[in-house]
């Protein structure tokens, strides 16, 4: 026979285990979104690094090419 305050205290452990659900999916998405983030910098650091190496090498494409034209003369 249960009591009417062991039926109080089941409805409060479920609802804390609820709230530490609740804030353990939260945090998890938290997690999630720095993650994704820090993610997305590296991949755009990435591309970033890449740019700038493509733009040294046209650069000095470029100015081989401005020594021969102006040696050729």
């Amino acid at each position: 026979m249960e009591t009417p305050n062991s039926s109080i205290f089941k409805t409060l452990k479920k609802r804390s285990q609820m709230r530490c659900s609740k804030q353990i999916r939260e945090q998890k998405a938290r997690l999630y979104n720095i993650w994704f983030k820090t993610l997305k910098k590296r991949s755009q650091m990435r591309c970033s690094k890449q740019i700038r190496e493509q733009k040294a090498r046209l650069y000095i494409i470029w100015k081989c090419t401005m020594f021969l034209i102006r040696s050729h003369d």
